[in-house]
C-alpha cells in the first residue's frame, strides 16, 4: 500500500536516512571457523538496527516469494516493505537470501542472511575494514587500510566449500596459495579465482 501524497515518501525516505546516519557502523563480533574470518552477527546488526526504525515508527515487514534447494544450498526470494506508520506509505524492495545446512535449517538461515545483508546494504551501514597487512605507508598516523571481501561474498564461498565437501586445511592451503594470509584479507580478484577453483572440486562419492 503507497500513499499519492509525495510528502509521506520523503517522510518515510527521510526517516530512513536518519537511521542510516545513526548508525556509523556495526562491529564484528561473530567468527566463522571454516575460513577465520570475523563477521557481523545477525542478532547483533538487528538490535541495533530495530532501535532506530521503531524510534521513528518504521516497520520492516518481510514476505518470501520464491524458495530453491541444490544440496545444501538454499536460497530464497524476499520482499522486503518499510512501512511509515506515521504517514502509512511504504516502499516495496526485492532481495535473495542465502544459506548452508546439512539437516533442515538452511531456509532459516538464508533469511537470517537475506534480510541482515539486506539491512546493512540498503541502508549502507559498515561493517568494518581489514587492515592491510602489506602496507607500510603511514599517512596522517593512521595505517591505510583497504576494504574486505564482502561478509555476504565469504559466506557465499563458505557454503559453496560445505556443498563440495571440501576440507578445511585444503581450502586454507588455496587461500594462501592465492597470496592471502586468510580468507578475510583476500581481493576480490582472490575470492572469484578460489570461487571457480572450488565449482572444480568433486564431491567425494560414498562407497
Amino acid at each position: 500500500m503507497s500513499n499519492d501524497d509525495p510528502r509521506d515518501e520523503r517522510a518515510l525516505m527521510a526517516k530512513l536516512v536518519e537511521v542510516g546516519a545513526a548508525i556509523k557502523g556495526i562491529e564484528k563480533t561473530g567468527t566463522n571457523a571454516h575460513f577465520n574470518f570475523k563477521f557481523v552477527e545477525a542478532s547483533h546488526a538487528y538490535n541495533q538496527i530495530r532501535t532506530e526504525l521503531y524510534k521513528r515508527n518504521v516497520f520492516l515487514d518481510i514476505s518470501l516469494s520464491d524458495v530453491e534447494q541444490q544440496g545444501t544450498l538454499t536460497s530464497v526470494a524476499m520482499q522486503m516493505t518499510f512501512t511509515d506508520a506515521d504517514s502509512g506509505q511504504s516502499r516495496v524492495i526485492g532481495w535473495h537470501g542465502y544459506g548452508s545446512d546439512k539437516q533442515d535449517k538452511g531456509l532459516a538461515k538464508a533469511i537470517t542472511s537475506g534480510v541482515k545483508s539486506f539491512l546493512l546494504t540498503n541502508l549502507l551501514i559498515p561493517s568494518g575494514v581489514e587492515p592491510d597487512a602489506e602496507g607500510t605507508d603511514i599517512v596522517g598516523g593512521e595505517a591505510p587500510k583497504v576494504e574486505s571481501v564482502p561478509t555476504e561474498k565469504l559466506m557465499e564461498l563458505v557454503a559453496l566449500a560445505q556443498e563440495r565437501q571440501v576440507p578445511d586445511s585444503k581450502m586454507k592451503t588455496k587461500i594462501n596459495s592465492l597470496g592471502a594470509k586468510r580468507a578475510a584479507e583476500m581481493t576480490a580478484e582472490q575470492a572469484t579465482k578460489l570461487e571457480k577453483w572450488i565449482k572444480t572440486q568433486k564431491v567425494p562419492v560414498d562407497d
